[in-house]
């Protein structure tokens, strides 16, 4: 496991070859660079040399100053360099814990939920951020505790424990990006979601904290408002009366506005927060290959493949179903998202058959000609099918993108504004979604502007999805090509 950590001979022609290879690795190994220069400056007292000294992390050489005197300069090793990095991976992965844990009490375990409208307020959805900090909550969960599994492996360079560790960042690191990247609130649907759920129980707590008890205790005394409580003056909603809704207007609308200013610092924190962590899993996963070998950490992805190729499978799979539950009850835009789910379930399938065919070429042996003919035609059709899928996958991102700049278009419309409001609105925000007055206008509480936004933040997940499955694509493609070769090269009786 020790690629770089052994005794050395100070003498000057020695360092010269010594400062030779560094140069020509350091070339090479531009990430392992970065990752060198993050563990030993890294803001973090535990990641000190006092902390590490008694775990033979780091070996310590003497360099000739200008003067002609010598100093002591520490050197990190690799292995001490993944030490480092897997501590920072299990303190962001705790850091990604709490903020989930927070929001899971004051959102989750506080209010009372008890009507259908709160049980419907915690489905997920395709655009809520706050769907994305329970999901990092669970991925900390699992990347903290093989983090601190994997500080115990570094230091008994456990070489098959390393490999495990490889490829637990190598199946949670996409979910992970995934969900960070939904957090950066381009289309600003946090406003959306604050305004639209604000009369929900779910919101019980944030109610409490936003909304001011001054302007309610201003009226309290009036004949009109004994019977109303401050969460019903908060709420505001239509059902109070017409003179409570004239008091209450200001004070809900300003508490929504703080709301939203408070909602939006805490996901512009998890975003940083998590987009840190991704850099540092990145990293963690270079030192990890650089550290294991190349070759082997090659040789472990050929014969994982088709485990491997899971993500992307239940990935297409999900995002199919998804997509294909979403009836905005107009033509236009229903089947332009029914063809995105349909490529999604194709590229479910061409993916299950890259993944069987990965196994079959790892796991077949080569006697003779006959043997090294099918496998020739195994990894034909393994090509073939990995060009299929990036086919498949850059058509839903082309699609994704052009519908979403188009967004403004699709929803012009005053009715097929307010079909797709009922349909993106969960939690009974919305009024007259039955039609029941054909003379009142169908969800009026949604502007056209809020409608194209949500749209456009269902595409952009999209198209961040995509980009991740067309990693996996070339990524395989890349495997298959270069097995392809290696089987025309057999050599058979």
């Amino acid at each position: 496991m020790e690629s770089s950590e052994r005794s050395i001979d100070h003498s000057p022609q020695h360092e010269t070859l010594v400062d030779r290879a560094r140069k020509m690795v350091s070339i090479k190994c531009g990430w392992e660079r970065l990752a060198r220069l993050i563990a030993k400056y890294a803001p973090c007292f535990w990641c000190n040399p006092s902390f590490m000294a008694g775990t033979l992390l780091f070996w310590k050489e003497s360099t000739a100053s200008s003067s002609g005197g010598h100093h002591n300069d520490i050197a990190l090793t690799d292995r001490a360099v993944l030490y480092r990095l897997t501590i920072l991976c299990s303190f962001f992965a705790a850091g990604q814990v709490l903020f989930g844990i927070y929001l899971s009490v004051v959102y989750l375990v506080i209010p009372d939920c008890q009507s259908s409208t709160c049980t419907q307020s915690y489905i997920p959805n395709l655009w809520n951020p706050l769907n994305a900090v329970l999901g990092l909550t669970i991925i900390g969960l699992v990347l903290f505790g093989a983090s601190l599994n994997a500080l115990k492996i570094i230091r008994n360079v456990d070489i098959l424990g390393a490999l495990r560790y490889y490829w637990v960042l190598q199946w949670i690191s996409p979910f992970e990006a995934l969900f960070v990247f939904n957090l950066f609130d381009y289309h600003q649907v946090t406003k959306i979601f604050v305004t639209h759920w604000w009369h929900t129980e779910a919101f019980d707590w944030f109610r409490k904290q936003f909304c001011s008890d001054e302007d309610f205790n201003a009226i309290g005394n009036q004949t009109e408002f004994n019977n109303l409580s401050l969460d019903d003056f908060c709420i505001c909603n239509t059902t109070t009366g017409e003179l409570v809704n004239d008091a209450c207007y200001d004070t809900r609308e300003e508490a929504i506005d703080d709301m939203t200013v408070y909602s939006t610092i805490f996901f512009t924190t998890n975003f940083v927060w998590g987009l840190v962590f991704v850099i540092v899993l990145f990293l963690t996963t270079q030192m990890l290959e650089f550290i294991i070998g190349i070759q082997l950490v090659q040789k472990s992805k050929e014969r994982n493949l088709s485990f491997w190729l899971t993500l992307p499978i239940s990935a297409c799979f999900f995002s199919g179903y998804a997509f294909i539950g979403v009836n905005f009850d107009d033509q236009v835009v229903s089947e332009e998202l029914k063809w995105i789910s349909i490529t999604y379930y194709l590229s479910c399938g061409t993916f299950a058959l890259v993944a069987f065919l990965g196994w079959y070429l790892a796991f077949t042996s080569v006697l003779d000609s006959s043997d090294k003919k099918r496998k020739e035609h195994a990894s034909i059709l393994f090509i073939m099918a990995c060009v299929v899928t990036i086919a498949c996958i850059s058509a839903i991102m082309v699609v994704s993108i052009v519908f979403s700049t188009f967004a403004s278009v699709t929803v012009e419309n005053g009715e097929r504004r307010g079909r797709m409001a009922c349909e993106l609105d969960k939690v009974g925000s919305c009024s007259n979604c039955d039609g029941e007055d054909d003379n009142a206008e169908i969800c009026p509480e949604w502007t056209s502007t809020e409608v194209k936004n949500v749209l456009s933040a269902i595409l952009k997940q999209n198209v961040i999805v995509a980009a991740i499955l067309l990693i996996y694509a070339l990524e395989s493609l890349r495997y298959g090509i270069k097995m392809r070769t290696h089987i025309t090269s057999y050599q058979v009786a």
